[in-house]
């Protein structure tokens, strides 16, 4: 799989372009997108343990991430959009815990 082909079909796949993206960061250290497309554009094997691609790596946008997923040897972006605020239904208590049965 191209790891970037892969990284750009998860944005269009949420509704979101490269334009949307901010920097690509590694813990601490951040990149443009232009600089991540140029080094990203590698084949690469998904079900390789996950171990090819940096588990660390987060693709950023103003309202959403793309984050590294991995389940049972398969690696993958996860899409995770931060929450939006609710418009009226504005209470002065909400449940913060409740019982499973």
């Amino acid at each position: 799989m191209n790891f970037l082909q892969e990284t750009i079909k998860e944005l269009i796949d949420n509704n979101k372009s490269e334009q949307d993206v901010l920097w690509v960061i590694d813990n601490d250290k951040k990149i443009t997108w232009e600089t991540f497309k140029e080094k990203a554009d590698f084949m690469y094997d998904p079900w390789n343990d996950g171990s090819e691609i940096n588990p660390n790596l987060k693709v950023v946008g103003k309202d959403f991430w793309l984050e590294r997923a991995e389940f049972d040897g398969c690696a993958w972006w996860e899409f995770r959009q931060a929450p939006t605020i609710p418009e009226g239904n504005n209470v002065d208590e909400i449940e913060l815990t409740y019982k499973l049965w």
